[in-house]
């Protein structure tokens, strides 16, 4: 295979599995958020964590 289409297939690959992978990472952040938005401050930590 020419090197020049097997480093696309395999950027876009990579592409695609990052934009999955961030996708259900923010999913999982949004949903504990979510639970943790009863308590201000944990939710604080939780975003200083992340920064």
């Amino acid at each position: 295979m020419d090197a020049r289409l097997e480093r696309f297939m395999y950027f876009v690959v990579h592409i695609a599995v990052t934009r999955v992978f961030l996708t259900s990472y923010l999913t999982s952040g949004k949903i504990i958020i979510s639970r943790l938005s009863s308590s201000h401050s944990l939710v604080s930590i939780f975003v200083n964590q992340q920064n």
